[in-house]
């Protein structure tokens, strides 16, 4: 056999070698180099703004109540399986603003800029108080519990989601892909972080799915391993968010 036919064989072995060591499906290792990267925004986009704020509360999202009053997010067996599991559900304000597991100092840091030092004072009465103790204060029916208007609701739906963005974006980067998700998906991923960042910026399994291009799984994982298990009243949104990633995802 001549030089150049070795030559040849060696590297056609080689090729082959790649092909099956590194399937098509990662992202990560077969991104076309001449397709630029997506761009996405480091602020909160309309879309992502929609997604959280449609599902925390409607009538206040589409304009029918121009008021949200302080609420604890679901029932009495609710909040006594919460304080059994030792969940972090509180009284509620706006649009999912969850007072409950926040620090006095930190509600006050975040609600001032927007219903001013008087009115965050009222809130941060009720920080700390998570299940059982957060129901008998807040839940629907006691009088006298504070408000807050549509509008500043939005303000500060729009400012503390920055920072749940802020995390994704973070753990995408350390991840390594950068380029890698587009928006929309990067949308459901602030989505899940602003319920709860073990769904998202510090979950495990997700990010692992992600860098082996299983955008399949992740939606399965959205859709039946993201808190549907201790709150069935959950499974419209995460079919929504699952149906929403599947398309980002061209799936």
């Amino acid at each position: 056999m001549g030089k150049w036919m070795r030559y040849f064989i060696a590297q056609a072995c080689l090729l082959l070698t790649a092909t099956v060591a590194f399937p098509a499906q990662s992202p990560s290792l077969f991104k076309d180099p001449h397709v630029p990267a997506p761009k996405v925004s480091t602020t909160i986009t309309p879309q992502e703004l929609e997604l959280t704020a449609r599902y925390e509360d409607l009538p206040l999202f589409l304009g029918k109540e121009q008021v949200s009053i302080l609420h604890y997010p679901g029932n009495a067996s609710h909040a006594a399986a919460c304080s059994a599991r030792g969940c972090g559900n509180g009284c509620t304000i706006g649009f999912g603003y969850n007072i409950g597991p926040r620090k006095a100092a930190k509600v006050l840091t975040e609600l001032t800029p927007i219903v001013g030092r008087a009115q965050a004072e009222v809130f941060a009465q009720y920080a700390g108080l998570t299940g059982q103790a957060a129901f008998d204060v807040c839940h629907k029916g006691v009088k006298d519990l504070p408000v807050m208007s549509r509008g500043d609701a939005l303000r500060l739906l729009q400012y503390t989601m920055s920072g749940h963005k802020t995390q994704v974006l973070e753990r995408i980067a350390s991840e390594g892909l950068r380029g890698v998700l587009n928006p929309q998906q990067i949308a459901v991923l602030v989505a899940l972080d602003y319920q709860n960042p073990q769904l998202s910026s510090r979950a495990r399994m997700l990010w692992q799915h992600i860098h082996a291009g299983e955008f399949e799984q992740v939606a399965y994982n959205i859709q039946h391993r993201s808190g549907t298990k201790h709150l069935a009243a959950l499974q419209t949104r995460r079919n929504k968010e699952a149906k929403l990633w599947r398309v980002a995802s061209g799936l």
